[in-house]
């Protein structure tokens, strides 16, 4: 039952199963790739000595034309989309940590799409192989009644087993790296007398368009974040909050816009985060938000000169730059 078939990528060459929607580059997609291809060359050749095996041991004992024959086949096949699975997974995790990306919720669910994508296909082929093996075996004979059923909603059980094992695996390791990061940056911080990983400074008219959800895909990747919303508290000081954030941050993120360049208290946030950039010690993060490069310029020609994330680019895209710059 040669059910592991091999996906093609637009080209047309055989490279097994191929990442469309990852956010790797294309040297990240292409290592995946090509560790992928060396497992499944390894899996393929195992399913065949594999199958060769129940066949000969099944016609030693004169049972070929049997439900257990078919049955059998049926897990072996089971058995190598299992192996073909976790052989993806483990090339997209590999993929991300050479590239430095977060391995964070989008991460999982982008990896578990490819997974279950490669599941269905291959479990597509294997239950149009159960039907030519029962024809195969009994030829016009008839085999047991509901064999093919059986053994079809067997294969479909399995993957779906398959299929979320190997998200709650990844969560799993999810968590593990999220916890290793609080880990870290908890001693890190506690060393500089830290307690947040970033200040977001902005101007409140941006908040609900993009600092809101910045803020929250921030919080989603594992970062501690000074927040107004989520920070300060009915009764707070609202200078003496503020200023604590500033001086218990470690990297402040500045969302420049128009609105922020027309007012008065985001710019002093700023000063203060600027104050602390000594020695060459990087803590302004900017990112542009339906701003050009002009207006930077005119408002403030230093900030204009630094290397900004963009929010055109898109939140995903930002989070990872921000992270990158922070050294995560």
């Amino acid at each position: 039952m040669a059910a592991i078939v091999r996906l093609k990528t637009g080209s047309g060459r055989a490279s097994g199963y191929i990442i469309k929607t990852m956010p790797l580059d294309t040297d990240g997609r292409r290592y995946a790739d090509n560790i992928f291809n060396n497992s499944f060359e390894d899996i393929a050749n195992d399913h065949t000595r594999q199958t060769a095996e129940i066949r000969e041991d099944f016609a030693m004992r004169g049972q070929i034309a049997s439900g257990p024959y078919v049955v059998a086949l049926g897990r072996a096949v089971v058995d190598q989309i299992r192996r073909l699975a976790q052989a993806r997974a483990d090339s997209l995790l590999k993929a991300y940590e050479r590239s430095g990306l977060p391995f964070d919720e989008a991460a999982v669910h982008e990896i578990t799409a490819e997974v279950t994508n490669l599941c269905d296909s291959q479990q597509h082929h294997a239950l149009l192989h159960v039907g030519q093996v029962v024809q195969q075996t009994f030829g016009v004979q008839s085999p047991a009644p509901g064999l093919q059923q059986a053994v079809t909603a067997d294969i479909q059980r399995e993957i779906s087993s398959i299929i979320s094992r190997t998200q709650r695996d990844l969560r799993i390791r999810r968590d593990e790296v999220i916890l290793e990061e609080k880990r870290v940056r908890k001693a890190y911080a506690a060393g500089l007398g830290k307690e947040w990983d970033v200040f977001v400074c902005h101007a409140s008219e941006d908040k609900e368009d993009f600092v809101r959800p910045l803020a929250r895909s921030l919080q989603d990747s594992g970062l501690k974040i000074w927040y107004d919303e989520s920070t300060i508290k009915v009764g707070d000081s609202l200078r003496a909050t503020i200023d604590e954030g500033l001086s218990r941050s470690r990297f402040g993120i500045v969302v420049l816009s128009t609105n922020f360049f027309s007012k008065k208290w985001p710019q002093q946030e700023l000063d203060g985060l600027v104050s602390r950039e000594v020695a060459g010690v990087k803590v302004v993060l900017p990112i542009w938000h339906n701003i050009s490069f002009d207006e930077v310029c005119r408002n403030s020609p230093t900030l204009a000169g630094r290397f900004a994330a963009k929010s055109s680019d898109g939140l995903a895209s930002v989070v990872r730059q921000l992270r990158g710059a922070m050294g995560l």
